[in-house]
């Protein structure tokens, strides 16, 4: 693999989206293997379904590769923890990633801002998707729904959904905070227009849609940087793992 070769560099005020293919076969990343912690070996081992196994091997492997080009050490010296509520972290590090995953494609976001969080859903069939909007989605955002076209609304409630989910992420609190205490702009650009007072006001979070091929929604969101002068950027790049 040829990425992990080269140092990467990060800016404050910069979030690097990096996208992930998790189709490989386990024994392409066999070289590699040796990265891992006993714990992530144990984790993927307990899964029951080889393809499931696969894919967890490969997301481990290529996120310990990304992160070790950023921070400049051997992959297999990176030393994970989580905060209060299970958010990971990288230990002594001025870096901070959030991570998720989707049938076979992947997403890691990083930033020098320690409220990052990113969220990928690949479409599909949802026999209670109207139950979930009535318990998840705030009043504005039902409101805002209700006048949502049917033919659009799959791709609606995918994007919302990974909007929420990115949100909940970057503050750190996980589902325990409550989908429908944050509330996004179905309607127009997507953008954070409510949430509780401890996590700001909503013009301090940066809303990005990641474009994907295909019918997936994906979304990364991120605490402004102190440096408010300059732009937020947000950088959209593939990992393409080269063995050799």
């Amino acid at each position: 693999m040829k990425d992990q070769d080269q140092k990467q560099q990060l800016n404050f005020n910069e979030v690097h989206v990096w996208q992930l293919g998790l189709n490989k076969e386990i024994a392409y990343f066999n070289e590699y293997s040796r990265v891992l912690s006993s714990l992530e070996r144990e984790g993927i081992d307990r899964l029951i379904q080889p393809l499931h196994r696969q894919r967890a091997m490969a997301a481990r492997i290529q996120l310990r590769l990304l992160l070790a080009s950023y921070l400049n050490i051997k992959a297999e010296h990176i030393v994970f923890s989580k905060g209060e509520f299970g958010k990971p972290y990288i230990e002594a590090s001025e870096y901070y990633f959030n991570f998720s995953h989707s049938q076979n494609i992947a997403l890691l976001a990083l930033s020098r801002e320690p409220s990052i969080g990113i969220d990928v859903e690949c479409w599909r069939p949802l026999d209670n998707k109207e139950g979930i909007v009535q318990r998840h989605y705030s009043t504005p955002e039902k409101q805002q729904w209700g006048t949502i076209k049917e033919a659009d609304k799959e791709k609606a409630f995918f994007d919302n959904w990974t909007r929420k989910e990115a949100f909940i992420k970057a503050t750190g609190r996980g589902l325990g905070m409550g989908l429908s205490t944050c509330s996004f702009d179905l309607l127009g650009g997507g953008g954070l227009v409510e949430c509780s007072s401890e996590y700001g006001t909503p013009d301090k979070w940066l809303t990005g849609k990641v474009e994907l091929d295909g019918p997936i929604s994906a979304t990364v969101i991120c605490e402004k940087g102190l440096e408010m002068d300059q732009e937020e950027k947000i950088l959209i790049r593939n990992f393409v793992g080269n063995a050799g």
